[in-house]
C-alpha cells in the first residue's frame, strides 16, 4: 500500500508540471488552499477568530465553503490595520474609526476543530472557448491509473503489468466537493471501496476504507 501511496503523489507532482495539453490528460492542475472541518473534512462555512503568537495581531475571517471572503486584522488597540475582501486588499479609510462588518453577536468557531489545507483539481483547456474544463477521464502511467470525474481523481488502480490487462488493486480515493486534498503522504487518501486481485485474476481482499482505515 506504501508504495501505491508513493506512485499516487507521484503521478499527481507529473501532472501538475506537465504541459501536456492533449484531452486525455490534463494540462492545469489547480492548487488551492481552504477551511475543512477536522472531523469530516468538509469546507467549512462560519467565523474565525485568531491571534498570532509572533506580532500579537488578531484576526477575524469570514469563511464560505472553505475559502475566505473576509478578513480584518486588528493590533492590541483594536485598530485595524489589514483588511481583505476575497483575498485582495481593500483600502483603509480610516483605521481607528473603521466599522467592522462583523457584528457583536456573531459566533466564531474554536479553530481546534478546523484545518487548513492544501487541495488540487484537474482542468483540460478547449481550443476553440479558451476556457478551461475540469477533466475527466482515465491518466495512465506505467501500471497505474488514476479515475477522474469533474476534475477530481476518485480511484486509484494499479496493475501487474504495463498493458492493464492483469489488475492487481484498487482503492477509492477521499475527495471534496472542491477537490482532492493533500494528506502529505498518509494514507487517508483511501476511503471507500477496495479490492486486491492475484495474478490469476481472483479476487483475495476486499473491503471498506474510512479516512485511511480500515472498517470493513
Amino acid at each position: 500500500m506504501r508504495n501505491l501511496i508513493i506512485t499516487f503523489y507521484l503521478l499527481i507532482s507529473a501532472i501538475t508540471y506537465s504541459q501536456n495539453a492533449e484531452n486525455n490528460f490534463p494540462s492545469i492542475v489547480e492548487q488551492k488552499t481552504a477551511y475543512f472541518h477536522k472531523d469530516n473534512l468538509k469546507p467549512f462555512t462560519g467565523n474565525l477568530m485568531f491571534e498570532d503568537d509572533e506580532t500579537n495581531l488578531i484576526t477575524k475571517s469570514k469563511i464560505i465553503n472553505g475559502f475566505e471572503t473576509l478578513s480584518e486584522v486588528y493590533n492590541q488597540k483594536n485598530e485595524l490595520v489589514r483588511l481583505l475582501e476575497n483575498g485582495i486588499d481593500a483600502e483603509i479609510q480610516k483605521p481607528s474609526t473603521h466599522k467592522s462588518k462583523f457584528l457583536p453577536k456573531d459566533k466564531f468557531t474554536d479553530t481546534l476543530n478546523i484545518e487548513h489545507k492544501t487541495f488540487v483539481i484537474s482542468y483540460i483547456n478547449n481550443n476553440k472557448t479558451k476556457e478551461k474544463i475540469k477533466f475527466n477521464g482515465i491518466v495512465s502511467f506505467k501500471s497505474t491509473k488514476l479515475y477522474y470525474k469533474n476534475g477530481i481523481i476518485f480511484k486509484i488502480a494499479n496493475f501487474y503489468d504495463e498493458d492493464f490487462k492483469r489488475i492487481k488493486e484498487s482503492y477509492e480515493i477521499f475527495y471534496t466537493e472542491l477537490g482532492n486534498i493533500e494528506f502529505a503522504g498518509e494514507e487517508k487518501i483511501f476511503n471507500g471501496n477496495y479490492k486486491k486481485w492475484n495474478e490469476e485474476g481472483k479476487v483475495i481482499e476486499s473491503g471498506i476504507y474510512k479516512l485511511g482505515k480500515k472498517v470493513k
